[in-house]
C-alpha cells in the first residue's frame, strides 16, 4: 500500500437513521507515537481470547541494564522491530475497532501472524477488507491451532488449503481469485496523511 489510507464502506446494519446500512471503516498503517495504546488494548484482549493468557504484567528485560517493561508493550516490539512484521489498524469513526500484523511479501503474498477485530465488527468481511487494502494480495497464509481451519476469508474457502501440521500449529494458504481481488461491493477511496490529520 502507499502512504494514503484505504477507506471502505462495508455492509453493516441500517440502524434507522437513513444509513444505507454500510460501515465506513477506514485502515491504515500503524504509528507507535499515536496508535500504541489502541494497539496494546486490542492485543492483550486477543491474546485472552485466543490463547487465554493476559500480557498484563511486568517483565525484566535486557542484560547489562536490566528494566522492567509490560508484556503487551514487549510482545509488540518484538512482531514490530525484530520480526520487522507491518502492523494495520482498522478504525471506525476515528476509534480502532481492530488490527492485522502481518508480512507482505513480493507485492502478492500476504502472511498474517496475528489478526483481531473487537466482537460487535466480527463476520462482517472486515478482513477481507484490510486484506485487499494491504495492496494486490493473491496468496494469504495464517497459523492456527491444530485441527482449527482459519475463520479469516471466509468467502474462500474452496481456495483455502491446508498444507502443514505441526504439534501445536496448523498452517493454511488461502488462493484469493482475481475475480474476488476485482469485487465491485468495495467502494474504495484514498486519503492522504492531511486528510487523516484534519
Amino acid at each position: 500500500m502507499d502512504s494514503a489510507d484505504s477507506e471502505f464502506k462495508e455492509c453493516g446494519t441500517n440502524d434507522g437513521n437513513g444509513d444505507s446500512g454500510f460501515l465506513k471503516v477506514v485502515y491504515r498503517p500503524y504509528i507507535h507515537a499515536q496508535d500504541y495504546l489502541s494497539l496494546a488494548i486490542m492485543f492483550r484482549d486477543y491474546r485472552i481470547e485466543v490463547n487465554g493468557v493476559d500480557l498484563n504484567e511486568l517483565v525484566e528485560v535486557g542484560v547489562q541494564n536490566p528494566y522492567k517493561m509490560n508484556r503487551v508493550e514487549g510482545e509488540i516490539l518484538t512482531y514490530i522491530h525484530e520480526e520487522k512484521c507491518s502492523v494495520m489498524l482498522a478504525e471506525l469513526d476515528n476509534r480502532p475497532i481492530g488490527f492485522m500484523i502481518y508480512h507482505y511479501i513480493f507485492e502478492c503474498i500476504l502472511v498474517v501472524r496475528n489478526v483481531y477485530f473487537v466482537r460487535e465488527y466480527r463476520k462482517r468481511s472486515l478482513l477481507r477488507a484490510m486484506t485487499f487494502s494491504v495492496g494486490h494480495v493473491s496468496r494469504v497464509f495464517s497459523q492456527t491451532f491444530s485441527k482449527r481451519p482459519p475463520k479469516e476469508l471466509q468467502g474462500e474457502k474452496k481456495n483455502r488449503h491446508h498444507i502443514f501440521s505441526g504439534r501445536e500449529f496448523d498452517v493454511w494458504e488461502n488462493i484469493i481469485s482475481p475475480r474476488n481481488r476485482s469485487n465491485k461491493k468495495w467502494v474504495t477511496d484514498q486519503k492522504t496523511e492531511a486528510d487523516i490529520k484534519e
